[in-house]
């Protein structure tokens, strides 16, 4: 099981290098600020990131680069979009 969890730990682990911030010994202290709103802005640029840069998981995986103009069109299509 310990093959697959590493894979995704490495995604926290970019998500906290490009990031450093999000790490709550360095910036973000609990209670103190609404980290709810920081994390999810800083994965979708995370996700920028890898599309245009890849990721370690990607090598690992063997697949290929995501595509920055899909990913950020993704659910431009549901209708609250609109």
């Amino acid at each position: 099981m310990s093959r697959a969890r590493i894979p995704n730990e490495w995604g926290f682990g970019k998500l906290k290098l490009n990031f450093a911030y999000l790490d709550f010994k360095q910036g973000l202290k609990p209670f103190q600020q609404d980290i709810a709103v920081y994390w999810p802005v800083a994965q979708m640029l995370n996700n920028c990131h890898t599309c245009l840069y890849g990721s370690q998981t990607n090598t690992y995986f063997d697949m290929p680069q995501p595509n920055l103009e899909e990913y950020l069109r993704m659910g431009s299509d549901f209708p609250v979009f609109r």
